[in-house]
């Protein structure tokens, strides 16, 4: 299904690109065109044939937990790539997202006081 999906909207994009940009603008290079199968390739058919086989594996409400530290990796990579800066805010921002994947990831047991136990059994 997805397969499906990611083809017929990747013709539509490209149909309509084809009429709202000029392609003679574009320069088709090498490097160009590897990048373009690159992120076709590896960013959407390898991740999610590995997200698949993930889920077999893993039950998926533990498996999704991952996906919120996505834009925490992607500040990383920005930090040692790209030398982008991290402000304090941006580490308190993180410092929270970190926060709440931990809370969302932990099951905390709840202690009921010994009067309801009674009660309820």
């Amino acid at each position: 299904m997805t397969f499906w999906q990611m083809l017929i909207g990747g013709l539509m994009l490209l149909v309509i690109s084809a009429v709202k940009e000029p392609i003679m603008q574009t320069n088709w290079s090498a490097p160009l065109i590897w990048s373009l199968l690159y992120a076709g390739l590896m960013g959407s058919a390898v991740a999610f044939v590995l997200w698949f086989w993930i889920l077999q594996h893993i039950d998926a409400s533990i498996a999704s937990i991952a996906l919120m530290a996505v834009p925490i990796l992607g500040l990383f990579f920005g930090w040692l790539q790209l030398h982008e800066p991290l402000t304090a805010n941006i580490i308190y921002g993180a410092v929270f997202v970190c926060l709440g994947i931990f809370f969302a990831s932990v099951k905390l047991r709840i202690r009921k006081p010994k009067n309801e136990i009674k009660k309820s059994a």
